[in-house]
């Protein structure tokens, strides 16, 4: 151990004297940025983002990217030395040489961007430290002072029209009397404004066609404002000058949806729009190449922008949202093309002559084309996992098919094949010293999602819904483990659409379930004076219905901070309770409990919700930082005294409390040696309620490389109820101290398509030691404390 830690000392003291190997002379490594505002108001992200250089990485305080680079020779002398150079300046992070140019430049900038957030007066100070080892420390303070606000503005401008319009919306405007004058407010509210005009049919109006004129002169650090509303310039050819016209309203005359286009052929080959086929549908000109690929029906209903109505650029992007969430065309691309047309129609033989004498103005017309480019319809995905503990260790694997248009209306086929085996520990007390028990499990899924709503009335007409959906599941998944077999077979139908907040909701008013066990007559005899876990046990009937809300921020290509959160609620054997007087009654042989039966299983009864939500925030373009929250909570009720074993909660895995294996932590502070739950043992940590945490620090390490920090907390325990042990009961006075946590580390090979994962989980608290021992930091570290994990894509 000794001389780990001085192999590791000496590292760091070559490492740290290696750092100016590159630095030429006369010139500095720029070590460090300290930037600090007196004002919480003022985005640090954004000023670091103004840096124009930015100090060497560190991870832990190490520059190892930087070292790395270090180890690459300047002179390469031979073929293989200069390959191994290049690959450590590949591999590595090349220093950063200060440069006294682009610092000041950034200070510019800062300044700069104070003033755009409505800081005139704030004051900038900087301090530069050379040191003798050719190393240099920047270190920058704000000083924002009071900022200028808007005292007052007014809407103007030449057409009377447009400047009305804009009034009649200016409930919804983002300037505030009294709002810190601020630039990135007065430009989304010039987005907002053409928007708006945008949706009623202005379609050549944009942003820049809104201006301000602001006058500081009133005092008091306040801003009088001027809001003008611009026509439109055009070029006339017979004057040879620019001049204003007022915006006019455009119409879709016709549309045009090219189902199989290709961009790179329409390139190559100017006649290429030519050799398509035509057809019309509900007023679309539906144009295919070759053969159909897809339905009309699916067109018609993806299609939010209509014939002969104004142009409106949100239900252009509505159009655009539901081709998306077809997934089944890589590229969407919509574009508009003014149609020539008279300008003045003349009036009808027969009028009188006041009417005679007046012209009419011809509304505009464009036409719009919609370009679909199809993806690989077919696809395949495998997926794997392997773990390891001193408990446990085992392998899981799935295979994947999915067919994107199986029917030509868009209609989403998924299949899954899946498998494991786990390797469990089994009881020293048993003949065999250190027997293992093997389990092994395997199913199939399969859903098939169609891009409408099936019903018998046409809802969807009356609804303002995006992508909407009806999804058909089904399984089957067959379990054999040392004390039992299981069977079970499901079958969902719901249905899911986006609204205009941009929520998704899935509904499935129908999902059954059927669990048969076998091979389990030694489980019933060792459960019999446990009633709770002899029901969970049992064959049994689940009729439910579910509901899931889903709101995401998250931006496709974005790298920005979003969060996620997810809201499920299940209500189980309402139904079917309506029946009851004509059900049989079944007694249970552990409690003599009865209870009502379909095909002599007892259905179950029970409520249950569950909540998560993930903050994914971005430091800088190679950090973030993850959080996840999670809390679930069932109840059974009426013909239920215990939930059934699909619908409990557990913690541990790959994906969860990395510290443990998948469901070998809790509930509550249960331990090993205790014999509440040690009849299924593996399979014990379950319970009707959970809370876990999770903290994850991802950063960029080298190439395609990426580690991550992480510390999980967490747990399962029982509501209170009769006959369960206290350790495993949740008490608002003791669950605190039965908080389970874990440390890790993780180590990711993001190839983009693909994120192959090991995390080494350590734990750091472990609620089933006695009570005082549970700190585990403090003791010598066993193989008992890890578990390992290697699965693909990250954990959440």
């Amino acid at each position: 151990m000794k001389k780990l830690i001085f192999i590791l000392l000496c590292t760091l003291i070559l490492g740290g004297c290696s750092q100016t190997k590159f630095v030429p002379k006369g010139a500095y490594l720029l070590t460090d940025i300290d930037l600090k505002a007196d004002n919480k108001k003022v985005s640090k992200s954004a000023l670091t983002g103004i840096v124009q250089q930015q100090p060497v990485k560190r991870i832990l305080g190490i520059p190892a990217e930087l070292w790395i680079y270090n180890l690459s020779d300047s002179t390469g002398k031979t073929r293989f030395k200069r390959w191994i150079n290049k690959t450590f300046q590949k591999i590595g992070e090349p220093p950063v040489i200060f440069d006294s140019s682009l610092y000041a430049s950034s200070l510019v900038g800062i300044n700069q961007y104070l003033i755009s957030k409505g800081y005139y007066n704030a004051v900038v100070s900087d301090t530069l430290t050379y040191q003798k080892n050719k190393y240099v420390k920047a270190k920058i303070r704000i000083k924002t002072n009071a900022p200028y606000r808007l005292s007052d503005y007014i809407i103007t401008g030449s057409d009377s029209t447009l400047v009305q319009r804009v009034k009649s919306n200016s409930s919804f405007s983002l300037l505030k009397q009294g709002m810190i004058f601020d630039s990135d407010i007065l430009e989304k509210e010039r987005e907002r404004i053409a928007s708006s005009l945008r949706n009623e049919g202005y379609f050549f109006f944009n942003k820049s066609h809104i201006v301000y004129e602001a006058d500081s002169s009133v005092g008091q650090k306040r801003v009088s404002l001027n809001l003008i509303v611009k026509n439109g310039l055009v070029y006339n050819a017979d004057s040879g000058s620019v001049e204003e016209k007022k915006h006019e309203k455009f119409i879709i005359k016709e549309i045009n949806v090219y189902t199989n286009y290709e961009p790179t052929e329409a390139l190559v080959d100017k006649d290429y729009l030519g050799k398509f086929s035509s057809y019309t549908y509900s007023g679309l000109n539906i144009k295919y190449l070759n053969k159909r690929n897809v339905t009309s029906e699916l067109i018609n209903g993806a299609v939010q922008i209509k014939p002969n109505e104004l142009y409106d650029n949100s239900k252009v992007n509505a159009t655009y949202d539901n081709f998306s969430g077809l997934r089944m065309f890589r590229t969407v691309n919509i574009q508009f093309k003014e149609l020539a047309k008279d300008s003045i129609l003349s009036s009808s033989a027969g009028t009188t002559s006041a009417i005679s004498a007046v012209n009419f103005v011809a509304t505009k017309e464009l036409a719009c084309n919609i370009f679909l480019t199809p993806m690989l319809l077919q696809s395949y995905k495998v997926e794997g996992e392997l773990y390891m503990s001193s408990e446990i260790w085992g392998v899981a694997g799935s295979l994947g098919y999915s067919h994107l248009n199986l029917l030509k209306g868009g209609e989403l086929l998924n299949l899954s094949f899946n498998g494991s085996i786990d390797f469990l520990k089994g009881n020293r007390e048993e003949d065999v010293i250190n027997k293992v028990d093997k389990s092994t499990e395997y199913g199939v899924l399969s859903s098939i999602y169609i891009p409408r709503f099936l019903l018998p009335f046409n809802l969807q007409k009356r609804l303002i819904l995006q992508s909407p959906k009806t999804q058909f599941t089904g399984g089957y998944n067959y379990q054999s483990r040392p004390y039992y077999t299981r069977s079970l077979v499901n079958f969902g139908f719901g249905y899911s659409w986006i609204t205009k907040k941009k929520l998704e909701i899935s509904y499935t008013p129908i999902n059954l379930s059927i669990i048969k066990m076998s091979n389990d007559d030694e489980l019933k005899e060792n459960l019999k004076t446990k009633p709770l876990l002899y029901a969970a046990f049992s064959d049994h009937f689940i009729s439910s219905g579910v509901l899931s809300v889903v709101y995401n921020t998250q931006r496709i290509n974005s790298q920005d901070s979003y969060y996620y959160s997810i809201l499920n609620l299940e209500l189980g054997g309402n139904l079917v309770s309506l029946f009851n007087p004509l059900l049989k009654r079944v007694k249970s042989d552990a409690d003599a409990s009865v209870s009502s039966s379909i095909w002599g299983m007892p259905y179950a009864q029970f409520i249950g919700t569950d909540y998560t939500l993930v903050y994914n925030q971005r430091l800088d373009s190679k950090n973030r930082m993850v959080f996840r929250f999670q809390v679930g909570a069932s109840f059974p009720y009426g013909n239920s005294a215990a939930l059934p074993y699909e619908k409990y909660y557990f913690v541990g895995g790959a994906n969860s409390m990395r510290g443990w294996q998948v469901r070998m932590l809790g509930p509550g502070a249960i331990s090993d040696s205790e014999d509440d739950l040690d009849v299924i043992k593996g399979q014990r940590a379950l319970g009707d309620f959970k809370l876990e945490g999770n903290l994850e620090y991802r950063y960029k390490l080298f190439w395609s490389f990426e580690g991550a920090l992480f510390l999980d907390a967490g747990n399962v325990w029982f509501l209170p109820r009769d006959h369960m042990a206290s350790k495993a009961t949740f008490k608002v006075d003791t669950f605190l101290s039965q908080i389970a946590a874990n440390t890790g580390l993780g180590l990711r090979l993001n190839l983009g398509y693909l994120i192959a994962r090991f995390d080494v989980g350590m734990r750091m608290i472990d609620p089933s030691k006695p009570y005082g021992s549970r700190f585990l930091l403090n003791q010598i570290p066993t193989s008992d404390y890890f578990s390992y994990h290697i699965g693909i894509g990250y954990p959440f």
